[in-house]
């Protein structure tokens, strides 16, 4: 290395006039612009190809435990994402592993903007219908899920090996 310690100019009142032109309009008029409506077509884009932890070979899509017609999006903006899923037969016993799968995805996706997501399964889908949806509708309860490492993995596996989420979502 021919210079390890090069000089740098730092011009501090330049530094200062872009911190000073920055205001709070122009900070609230910034978060307004990254707010996207959401659509039922851009979350189950976002769902469709996550595998089924029973059958690694197929997509939730491709079993219909995902629909097109079994998500609503109310208002556009600022509403609640709902998304109800079958599973594949009514005892399943990987259904609690695949609503968090499903709600981890959302939640990834969609927590830039004010949407609040809710992960259930379908009416009549599942003899533990109500204990599952009760389970994924209580925050607390899916915090203590994903603390189980086992649990944890194979939410992060079904997350992760889905096809890459849509830039104008991601959080980064």
């Amino acid at each position: 290395m021919e210079n390890p310690n090069p000089e740098i100019e730092v011009n501090a009142s330049q530094a200062s006039d872009v911190l000073d032109a920055i205001t709070i309009e122009h900070l609230k008029r910034m978060e307004t612009e990254l707010e996207d409506k959401v659509t039922a077509d851009e979350i189950f884009s976002l769902v469709r190809d996550i595998k089924d932890p029973e059958h690694p070979d197929l997509s939730l899509a491709q079993l219909r435990v995902v629909r097109r017609e079994d998500i609503t999006v109310h208002d556009g903006t600022g509403g609640d994402i709902v998304l109800e899923y079958t599973p594949t037969i009514p005892t399943c016993s990987v259904a609690v592993l695949i609503g968090l799968t499903l709600l981890r995805k959302l939640e990834l996706c969609v927590s830039r903007t004010k949407h609040k997501v809710h992960v259930q399964i379908a009416e009549g889908k599942h003899v533990q219908e109500k204990q599952v949806n009760k389970q994924l509708g209580d925050k607390e309860r899916v915090a203590a899920a994903m603390e189980n490492p086992n649990l944890s993995k194979l939410v992060r596996e079904g997350v992760y090996k889905t096809d890459s989420i849509p830039d104008h979502l991601l959080l980064w």
